[in-house]
């Protein structure tokens, strides 16, 4: 069996791993663009730098396995302190029952992530006065305060109080001065990025009680038809002991100045709720060589699920919140991504904003300007001076000094850093492609060829939407 250290350490690179865990990084990178020939002989620099990946994940993982966390993925260990802090096996399961396959499918359907929209009012312009603002612990102030699905579910329509999902046929537009909230995947008519604005055509959704409140609140519903219901007893703060005790460990960290002890906390912290949406038709890929290439055979497996509408509800309520406080800052709302929201000039409504508290906005930052091209491509700046030398012809070779926007931040998904780093605020507009191979500016794509896999230097661009 191979185990996944990525699985362990998620979003992070080896370098990361390193500068988390205080483990001497990864030396300077050869040359690996010279040609070798099939004899070639690495030399010693090359081969540590390659055992240097290899040591630093087995230094982190020891760590880990001496402080207790042996799972195979850091879900695994989080979720195995989960069911101690509810009662063991027993009170887990009685806590979040093992549902059948058809039961499992109808919640499943309801599962969504998080909200991640570009207002078109301001999308591809310059904005100036950007403020942007992230919740404090988003998924662990909904799981520790919002009443969550607890027990066997049971169908038919709910009584007073009781959570639901609703799978159910309706035609809809959206209200003036509201935000889209409903996206589709798998339709003809609907790009799974997109939020409906207005249905073409009658539309099948499966809601949760939360979502489907904010649905009313938002579009113009014409009619709706042929509603199906799942019903839950809840719980409020199910979890409150375990979320307590990491949020406790997170602070502690920031404190000692011990960053992967805040990462492990923070990670901890967020795992729950996913874990509860694990699938239960797992693919598992099984290497293989085929006529000297490294293929990869697809085995379905099928497992225990855990209980998908936690997940659902707690992703859910995490909409909500973002959602609605968008709404709240309608006119200068710029963007929103999961736990954060973007707004030109000072917020309005009943932002509640605190730099600690969990479940609170915290004003991450101020820039002088912004540009907002799509979901997860934005740049932000500021405005700066320099100095031109005589040897400068404009102005007659005096001295003089010029305003030019210096480049803070850019968020641009599958963009590597090394464009990232030299690019300028002019060079940022969708449909931009970047590739100058002299100058560092391309991206790696794995390519399969015979004995393996190999990076070929290709072109980046910023394209309409993230799926095209």
């Amino acid at each position: 069996m191979v185990w996944d250290s990525a699985k362990k350490y998620p979003g992070c690179s080896v370098q990361d791993v390193a500068e988390l865990y205080g483990i001497k990084g990864k030396e300077e990178k050869p040359n690996f663009d010279i040609y070798r020939p099939i004899d070639y002989q690495p030399t010693e620099e090359e081969i540590e730098y390659c055992l240097q990946d290899s040591r630093i994940i087995a230094y982190a993982i020891k760590e880990d396995w001496d402080n207790g966390y042996k799972g195979m993925t850091l879900s695994s260990d989080a979720f195995k302190e989960v069911k101690e802090s509810i009662g063991g096996y027993m009170g887990w399961r009685k806590h979040m029952p093992k549902l059948t396959k058809e039961m499992d499918k109808f919640c499943r359907r309801s599962y969504k992530g998080g909200w991640v929209y570009c207002n078109p009012k301001y999308q591809g312009k310059v904005i100036e006065d950007v403020n942007v603002y992230d919740v404090n612990s988003l998924y662990p102030y909904v799981m520790e305060t919002k009443p969550l699905p607890v027990g066997k579910p049971f169908p038919g329509p709910p009584n007073k109080g009781e959570l639901y999902i609703v799978k159910f046929t309706t035609e809809f537009s959206l209200k003036p001065k509201h935000f889209p909230t409903i996206q589709v995947k798998h339709s003809m008519h609907y790009s799974e990025t997109e939020y409906i604005k207005e249905t073409v055509e009658p539309l099948e959704l499966t809601l949760t009680s939360v979502d489907y409140e904010l649905f009313h609140k938002h579009y113009e519903v014409y009619y709706e038809r042929d509603h199906k219901y799942v019903s839950f007893n809840y719980k409020v703060g199910l979890l409150k002991p375990y979320l307590e005790k990491w949020t406790e460990v997170k602070k502690q960290a920031v404190e000692e100045h011990k960053p992967n002890k805040k990462f492990i906390a923070k990670r901890r912290l967020n795992s729950p709720y996913g874990k509860t949406g694990m699938r239960g038709d797992r693919i598992n890929k099984i290497p293989t060589k085929i006529d000297k290439r490294l293929m990869f055979d697809s085995v379905a497996e099928d497992i225990d699920t855990v209980y998908v509408p936690y997940a659902c509800f707690v992703c859910a309520w995490a909409r909500y919140i973002t959602i609605s406080t968008a709404q709240q800052n309608y006119d200068n709302f710029l963007y929103a991504d999961t736990d954060s929201v973007h707004i030109k000039g000072e917020p309005h409504g009943e932002m509640w904003i605190d730099s600690k508290e969990i479940g609170a906005w915290k004003h991450e930052g101020h820039f002088q300007l912004g540009k907002y091209i799509r979901a997860k491509t934005y740049i932000h700046a500021h405005y700066g001076l320099y100095s031109c030398s005589e040897d400068d012809n404009t102005n007659g070779g005096k001295e003089q000094t010029r305003d030019r926007i210096i480049v803070d931040e850019i968020k641009c998904a599958g963009m590597p850093d090394r464009i990232k780093e030299r690019i300028s605020w002019d060079d940022f507009y969708m449909g931009a492609e970047f590739y100058n191979v002299e100058k560092g500016i391309y991206k790696l794509q794995q390519k399969q060829v015979r004995g393996g896999c190999i990076l070929v230097k290709m072109p980046y661009k910023i394209r309409e939407t993230l799926m095209s």
